[in-house]
C-alpha cells in the first residue's frame, strides 16, 4: 500500500521536523496534540520554520504555502474517526535517565 498521507503524534521539535519534512515531500500530514496550546504552538513553530527557509532562500514562497497547505494539526480527543492515515509516526520525550553519557 503506497502511503499518501501521514499522522504523527506529537509536534514537538522532533515531531514538527517530521511533519515538514513529510508536507514538503508532498504527503498529507495530520499531526495530534494533547491540547489546544500545543497544537497552536506546533502550527506557529512550523509556520516560522517554514518562513524561515523563505528567507534563507532554501525554498519559494510558493513551496512554503504548499507546503502548510497540507498541514493540519489536531487534539487526541478532536480527532475524527474517519480520518484515516496510511503511516503513523510516534515522538516522544527523550528521558535523560536513558541515554548514556560519555
Amino acid at each position: 500500500m503506497p502511503i499518501t498521507n501521514v499522522g504523527v503524534v506529537g509536534c514537538g521539535l522532533m515531531g514538527s521536523g517530521i511533519v515538514q519534512v513529510a508536507a514538503q515531500a508532498g504527503f498529507q500530514v495530520l499531526f495530534v496534540e494533547a491540547d489546544d496550546e500545543l497544537v497552536k504552538r506546533g502550527l506557529m513553530r512550523l509556520h516560522e520554520t517554514l518562513e524561515g527557509l523563505v528567507k534563507r532562500g532554501k525554498i519559494e514562497a510558493r513551496d512554503r504555502d504548499a507546503a502548510v497547505g497540507r498541514i493540519a494539526g489536531t487534539t487526541i480527543g478532536s480527532l475524527p474517526p474517519s480520518r484515516r492515515t496510511t503511516a503513523v509516526i510516534r515522538t516522544g520525550v527523550a528521558r535523560s535517565s536513558s541515554r548514556r553519557d560519555g
